[in-house]
């Protein structure tokens, strides 16, 4: 070695190997370093470099800000994951109501309107009831409005007139201001959906074979 320079890859990977493991180095390459003057100020270079990399790393960031970085991240991936879990629900509802027999409810009462059926007819009711008529299902909606957010919740039930039980796998859904909402009905036909546009027009009851439609009625101050 005492007749040939050292590259600069061998000299950097000479000085590197020293940092690491002090003892360790290739003894050809540092007994070459410490006789040849030109390498050995070609290794002065090499340690003034990894010098300026080392002084010009990053202080570890506070533990908070780590934390409230990773929830960040979590956060968006919840919700990317939940976007694509709704849009594969919605792709499967709107099958389901494709296949299904499209039944339109008949409305039989009405909280704001004078009627025996709810509440004595109060035109001041709230939250509105209405309630819905078909051969085999009557439903009941409840319209309750939050002021504040300008939003309303829609929550009701489905009854059988002639089986026991209600067929598993029930859906209600709505689409109101370019929003779609979803909701399963629970075992007894319980269902509700949560901060809907309150000019909503119709809820939809995706149940057996059946669609179920519910076009809401417009009266004054609705």
């Amino acid at each position: 070695m005492s007749q040939k320079h050292a590259s600069w890859i061998e000299i950097l990977n000479e000085i590197l190997n020293a940092l690491e493991s002090p003892g360790a180095t290739d003894s050809d390459v540092g007994s070459h370093i410490q006789t040849c003057p030109r390498c050995g100020r070609l290794a002065e270079e090499a340690r003034w470099i990894l010098g300026l990399f080392a002084d010009a790393r990053l202080q570890p960031p506070p533990q908070a800000l780590v934390e409230k970085s990773l929830e960040v991240v979590r956060q968006e991936f919840a919700r990317k994951a939940a976007a694509a879990v709704g849009q594969g629900l919605r792709r499967t509802l709107r099958d389901m109501a494709a296949r299904a027999t499209e039944v339109a409810a008949t409305l039989v009462a009405d909280s704001r309107l004078p009627s025996p059926a709810l509440r004595g007819g109060s035109v001041e009711a709230s939250p509105r009831m209405l309630l819905y008529d078909t051969d085999t299902y009557a439903v009941t909606l409840s319209v309750v409005s939050r002021d504040k957010e300008k939003r309303c919740d829609v929550m009701g039930q489905v009854t059988p007139k002639t089986d026991v039980a209600l067929p598993e796998g029930g859906w209600v859904t709505a689409e109101a201001a370019g929003e779609s909402f979803e909701a399963p009905l629970a075992a007894f036909g319980e269902f509700r959906l949560r901060g809907l546009d309150p000019h909503l027009d119709e809820v939809s009851i995706l149940i057996g074979d059946q669609h179920i439609r519910l076009p809401l009625p417009r009266t004054k101050g609705a």
